[in-house]
């Protein structure tokens, strides 16, 4: 698995503008687009308005990546975006896993898996 961030201003724009799935939980906005490169990616945007800690920031950025890596969502073929809402409050390992189960369900139900 290869985590690559993304680089440009103007592509991370774009993939804004093309999702097709958005869920929405209490501390985070998840964001589904279609992969147009080769590679998939995912992206945590966490802001200082959510914490002014970076290691609570990095914490959660760890977690998140965590549940992306074991749930192995890079052979869905989407490109995920996390963006984290500034009340963020400490998220258990639980916590995360039962707020993007329905990510996990959304990507296995609509996307093929080769």
């Amino acid at each position: 698995m290869r985590w690559v961030p993304f680089t440009e201003g103007s592509t991370f724009r774009h993939h804004f503008s093309i999702a097709i799935k958005r869920f929405y939980f209490t501390t985070t906005t998840v964001h589904i687009a279609p992969c147009l490169t080769s590679h998939c990616q995912f992206s945590v945007v966490i802001s200082k308005k959510a914490s002014k800690k970076a290691v609570t920031r990095n914490r959660f950025r760890r977690q998140l990546k965590d549940w992306y890596r074991t749930h192995q969502l890079n052979r869905y073929g989407h490109n995920i975006i996390v963006v984290v809402r500034p009340a963020l409050k400490p998220q258990t390992a639980t916590t995360i896993d039962h707020d993007f189960s329905r990510v996990h369900h959304w990507l296995k139900i609509h996307c093929k898996i080769d």
